[in-house]
């Protein structure tokens, strides 16, 4: 009885890391989210300050979005600002030339944050019918924008590196418990 009291404690501990491990690898992927945006953002708004045409600001933005893509490793990430009302964005979607973003949940939220990352619930994209999350910063004052669209495959990004226990799953969901990335075994009959 002793030994299989050993085994199921060693277990018991190495499932409470594997988890502590994951769980910080989530925290600091949404750190790097947060440092980008406060980032752009304070750019951003010293370009507008310093009355720099929009041609520049949005080829600067283009510019800042694709190295940030690159920098977190997906290329399934939608960054795009609000500036002076414009969209300007590295990958324009169907349907940006009517998007208003005065309309949307993320920009109210991120307006009424007094300056701070706000994260969205999952909700579903209507240009691409898919599960987003949307992070964003927005300066109150100008009405200025920054967001990143986030679709579940950016949740595996930081994971491919470790392994599961056999038999192991991870869900990843959002405060209202919607799934937004999960890794669960695959069994094969043989």
């Amino acid at each position: 009885w002793g030994t299989r009291q050993l085994l199921l404690e060693n277990a018991k501990v190495m499932g409470s890391d594997l988890v502590k491990s994951y769980a910080m690898d989530e925290e600091m992927h949404i750190a790097s989210y947060e440092n980008m945006l406060t980032l752009g953002m304070s750019y951003l708004e010293d370009k507008i300050e310093a009355e720099e045409s929009i041609e520049q600001i949005d080829a600067w933005l283009v510019d800042f979005f694709e190295k940030s893509c690159e920098l977190v490793g997906s290329d399934m990430i939608d960054a795009y600002a609000v500036v002076g009302g414009k969209i300007i964005t590295s990958k324009p979607w169907p349907g940006i030339e009517t998007y208003d973003a005065k309309d949307t949940l993320w920009y109210e939220e991120a307006m009424n944050s007094g300056g701070r990352v706000i994260f969205t619930e999952a909700y579903t994209d209507t240009a691409y019918g898919m599960q987003v999350v949307t992070i964003a910063k927005a300066n109150p004052e100008t009405g200025d924008a920054m967001a990143y669209d986030l679709f579940p495959g950016d949740f595996n990004v930081n994971h491919q590196h470790q392994t599961l226990l056999e038999d192991g799953s991870y869900y990843v969901c959002d405060a209202n418990g919607t799934l937004l990335y999960y890794d669960i075994p695959t069994y094969i009959e043989k």
